[in-house]
C-alpha cells in the first residue's frame, strides 16, 4: 500500500495518550457491527458483536499503508483495496496476505483502552 491521500499514507510509529495506553476511546463512539478508525494512534477499534470489543494497529501487513476505511464490517485499505474482517482482522480480500496486528483491548468503565 504506497504512499497517497485520504489516509493512505505510509503508517508513522504510533503514540499513546499519556495514560500508558495506545489509544482510549469512548465505548459509545464504537458502533456494534463495526468499527472506528482512530488516526492519532493509529488503530481501529472494532465491536463485531454486542459485548465483544477487539483492536487492531491500522498498519496493512501488504505495503505499510492506514487501513483508515470502514465499511461496515469490514476494514478497508484506501491505497490497493485490501479487506479485513472487524472480529478478527484476517484477509477477506487481499493484495494482502496476512491480517492485521491484534492488540490488547480493555473495556473500563464507559471507555476502551488499547495498548501493544
Amino acid at each position: 500500500c504506497a504512499g497517497g491521500g485520504s489516509g493512505g499514507e505510509p503508517a508513522a510509529p504510533g503514540g499513546t495518550d499519556g495514560s500508558g495506553d495506545r489509544a482510549r476511546v469512548p465505548l459509545a463512539d464504537v458502533p456494534v457491527g463495526s468499527a472506528t478508525y482512530l488516526e492519532d494512534a493509529q488503530v481501529l477499534v472494532a465491536r463485531p458483536e454486542e459485548g465483544s470489543v477487539v483492536a487492531f494497529d491500522a498498519t496493512c501487513p501488504h505495503q505499510g499503508c492506514r487501513v483508515s476505511l470502514v465499511q461496515g464490517e469490514l476494514l478497508v485499505c484506501p491505497c490497493h483495496g485490501s479487506r479485513f474482517q472487524i472480529g478478527t482482522g484476517g484477509v477477506v480480500e487481499g493484495p494482502a496476505e496476512t491480517g492485521l496486528t491484534e492488540l490488547a483491548v480493555e473495556v473500563d468503565g464507559d471507555d476502551v483502552r488499547v495498548s501493544g
